[in-house]
């Protein structure tokens, strides 16, 4: 069953911004129940976190990529493309 990310509270507010920090990064995940997964995701979960944000207030998401410069299995570069879904 899918499981919800967990939502990412602000690394920081101030007046008018709310400041948030996303590492991507490998980790040991479950895909399968009981089955430990190598993966690579964000904040050690994948899917991402949800980010909510207010209306009208400034929203800043530093991206930090912490992924190998090669895949450690398969030699490739790894490309990333991050992208929000937004609910309304």
């Amino acid at each position: 069953p899918f499981v919800q990310p967990p939502v990412l509270r602000p690394t920081r507010t101030d007046a008018t911004t709310d400041y948030y920090r996303i590492v991507q990064r490998p980790f040991v995940g479950q895909i399968l129940p009981g089955v430990a997964t190598p993966l690579w995701g964000y904040n050690g979960v994948v899917p991402g976190p949800t980010i909510k944000v207010r209306r009208n207030r400034r929203t800043v998401v530093r991206q930090v990529n912490q992924l190998p410069p090669t895949h450690p299995a398969l030699g490739y570069i790894p490309w990333t493309s991050t992208h929000l879904h937004v609910e309304r």
